[in-house]
């Protein structure tokens, strides 16, 4: 595997048994910890470096990651274990990917990279800056309508680019799937889900990978599933974003999969109120159960979209055709009647004979081309239509529900209304002014010139006046004159009252402003109070960090001398003991290891980890010191044991037998058993294996059946020690005090003494490597 130096960012390869131990970096030296993982931070998969999990699904887990060649962010889907040894998921899950990598669209979020590496299948794709509709919807409830259109608009290109470029449909459109970035634009993320629409025959016809709130009925049955499926998907995602709730909702998946194949849609408009019903209509369709009623592509749904968006009705909200005779005796409501998805739009008709728009029927294909072909099948029946109109307009019939006559018996019913008569215009007729008028009209004149000062007054008696004028009636000159007079004082002193109105609202506006900049410059320098105090208290901690971490070190540095100091303190034990045992001063060399167990007591006020080194340290002491009295024992026993070990028997050279009768002065006497005849054999002529059967014998009877071993060790006899050892770890111990005294003994022989000592222990393991050791060490 590969993984990024912290220090130098260099890339340093190891082995994958590696994984956790420190190594050195072979670019800048430091020594480094090899991630714990294959997709641990600092891990190298392909090309990408691995920075932190992003997220979990069902087919494994996203992690943001820097791309090596390109410098860029990116997505790495790391394919779950649980996939990998299905070798036709493995295949298609490369296969998809490549797919959706031709795809490049700005609502689809763009695949980088897809492939395996030491055992790892990844799929490399764009990093978004932003969060899903899921986490959105989350938060807001509900999206408003206006954002809610333009993300599904958006999606439905995606969609159609897909299908148009590679056949791919997604399979799992959801909220979840939908990203929004930091700048509003929506993109449709993880393809990995889809299947290539020509090779669907080979997937698993019983999987089911979709979402069960939104997905299509043809999904859970196993029908060929195309763009359409996603566009169910898509009208239900719609239908949450903009009322907040599921278009089906039950307690298990079963039951919401059941509602989606069986029970109708609520239209989304009855869910909420304040959803326009054009928008409704357009969900309705999205998620018709009958495919073929369904938008049967999503360029016809995009269209519909925009056609919102601009406050305009879409096809998909004309339930017939609208139209009018020459003569306007009978049109039909426009959608102006009743409001549009996105405020009113102007009422127009078509003349009755001429073709005009109208949704298709569902899975009819495009919607003006049917329209037209439907109108003209029913052309020939026109003439009776009239005369029927006609009669019944002429009863007093204000609406005519016409059905089968003009489109099929599958289609909505056209409601035909008779338009409102157009109003009689009736000429205007001018009337005296009312009596009494003109004299109030010279009263204001006065008031207006006796008190100028009382504006108020003025105001409310000219106000009053002008009410009672009407433009029907007739003034001299003179009185027009004066009432433009009226007039135009009127809105002067109206507009100066005004105008005060408008400085008293910019005062406020202005000392409130100031206000706000006073606690604006409040709040900034308290930032700037809390920022320094923060930096402060940052720097402080970073302080008493770094000291803290010096202490740490100097006190690892001291721990790190401190078990130096002991393991060279134990090597030099390991020396020095067996030169007093064999001078027969088993005293002097318990007294060896005394200094050890004075240690653990000096160790009290040290770091945890000197107490610990301290305490095994003692404890390694302790168990030589009883090796050596068991050892002692033993060596008394078969020196001056005398009669204690009478009648053990004894093989003291090949074939010979006898009965030890006493040892004295360390010589055995031996009576042999097959010959009347005494012997006298010294214990340290024994052949090797002829001594060990009799220290194995002696050692039971000083109570320690390890004894002989610890004997052997303790006189430098380190032939066979590791197949006679007690344990492993008396083979360790015994093979490291046999490397530690013959290393010693070489550094302070003589030529003949190392000749000696080559002939008694040549042959040992520990002698070759002591050998080399000194040979190293003195340059020889």
């Amino acid at each position: 595997m590969r993984f990024q130096c912290p220090f130098c960012r260099g890339l340093v390869a190891v082995e994958n048994s590696d994984l956790g131990i420190d190594v050195q970096c072979g670019h800048c030296g430091e020594v480094v910890t090899v991630p714990y993982s294959r997709v641990a931070t600092g891990a190298v998969i392909a090309d990408f470096i691995i920075l932190e999990e992003l997220g979990r699904g069902g087919m494994g887990v996203v992690y943001l990651a820097h791309q090596i060649s390109l410098d860029r962010s990116a997505a790495v889907k790391i394919l779950a274990d649980s996939y990998i040894n299905n070798a036709e998921f493995v295949v298609n899950f490369i296969k998809e990917a490549r797919a959706a990598a031709k795809l490049n669209h700005p609502h689809i979020v763009q695949a980088y990279a897809v492939g395996e590496d030491e055992g790892i299948f990844y799929f490399a794709m764009e990093n978004i800056d932003g969060e899903t509709m899921k986490s959105v919807l989350k938060r807001e409830k509900v999206i408003p309508l206006d954002m809610a259109t333009s993300i599904i608009q958006q999606i439905a290109e995606a969609l159609d680019y897909a299908w148009k470029e590679q056949k791919l449909i997604h399979r799992d459109i959801k909220p979840d799937n939908i990203m929004l970035t930091r700048n509003g634009r929506a993109k449709l993320a993880d393809l990995g889900l889809s299947r290539v629409a020509g090779e669907l025959d080979d997937a698993e016809g019983d999987e089911v990978m979709g979402t069960p709130q939104y997905i299509s009925p043809e999904h859970l049955t196993g029908a060929p599933m195309d763009i359409r499926s996603d566009i169910y998907s898509l009208g239900a995602t719609f239908f949450h974003l903009i009322t907040g709730k599921f278009p089906f909702e039950g307690k298990t998946a079963t039951e919401i999969a059941r509602k989606h194949l069986e029970e109708k849609l609520v239209p989304p408009h009855l869910v909420n109120p304040e959803i326009p019903q054009d928008v409704s209509q357009v969900i309705v369709k999205m998620m018709e159960k009958n495919i073929k009623r369904r938008y049967q592509d999503a360029q016809e749904l995009v269209e519909d979209l925009r056609l919102l968006r601009r406050g305009k009705t879409p096809s998909t909200a004309t339930e017939g055709i609208s139209r009018k005779r020459k003569t306007g005796h009978f049109t039909i409501p426009s959608s102006s009647e009743t409001g549009s998805a996105f405020g009113k739009t102007r009422a127009s008709g078509t003349e009755l004979g001429k073709t005009s728009k109208m949704a298709s029927p569902p899975g009819s294909g495009s919607g003006t081309l049917s329209g037209a072909i439907q109108m003209e099948r029913t052309s020939r029946r026109r003439p009776i239509l009239m005369a029927a109109i006609a009669v019944l307009v002429l009863i007093g019939g204000t609406v005519i529900v016409v059905r089968s006559l003009i489109v099929p018996s599958s289609s909505p019913p056209l409601t035909i209304k008779k338009p409102p008569r157009e109003p009689v215009k009736q000429q205007e007729v001018k009337r005296p002014a009312a009596q009494g008028l003109p004299g109030k009209i010279t009263e204001v004149i006065d008031f207006i010139t006796a008190n100028p000062a009382k504006r108020g007054d003025i105001l409310r008696k000219c106000e009053e006046l002008l009410a009672q004028i009407s433009p029907s009636e007739v003034f001299s000159d003179e009185d027009k004159s004066k009432i433009e007079s009226i007039r135009g004082t009127f809105l002067k002193i109206d507009e100066e009252r005004l105008e005060i109105g408008r400085n008293k609202l910019r005062s406020k506006y202005n000392e409130e402003f100031a206000i706000r900049e006073v606690t604006m410059k409040k709040a900034k320098e308290e930032e700037k109070r809390r920022n320094e105090i923060q930096r402060k208290k940052s720097e402080r901690e970073e302080q008493l960090r770094k000291v803290e971490e010096e202490k740490q070190q100097e006190i690892a540095r001291h721990a790190d001398e401190y078990v130096k100091f002991i393991e060279n303190s134990q090597n030099s034990m390991r020396r020095r003991f067996i030169d007093f045992v064999r001078r027969g001063n088993y005293k002097e060399a318990i007294d060896v290891f005394s200094p050890a167990l004075e240690e653990l007591e000096k160790a009290s006020d040290k770091s945890p980890r000197e107490q610990e080194a301290a305490k095994s340290f003692a404890e390694w002491a302790k168990k030589m010191q009883a090796a050596l009295e068991s050892a002692k024992k033993l060596q008394t026993l078969i020196t001056t044991g005398g009669k204690q070990l009478e009648g053990t028997q004894i093989e003291f050279k090949e074939g010979a037998l006898g009965a030890v009768q006493s040892i004295s002065d360390g010589v055995i006497t031996i009576k042999m058993l097959l010959r009347d005849r005494t012997v006298y054999v010294p214990v340290k002529d024994l052949e090797i294996s002829f001594l060990l059967k009799f220290l194995k014998k002696a050692s039971e009877k000083v109570g320690d059946p390890n004894a002989y071993f610890y004997y052997l060790i303790a006189n430098g006899n380190f032939y066979r020690i590791k197949s006679i050892a007690p344990d492993d770890d008396w083979a360790k111990e015994g093979s490291q005090i046999a490397y530690e005294y013959l290393k010693l003994k070489l550094k302070h022989a003589s030529s003949s003494e190392k000749l000696s000592l080559r002939k008694e222990y040549g042959k040992l393991p520990e002698y070759r490597r002591a050998l080399k050791d000194y040979q190293e060490d003195s340059g020889s």
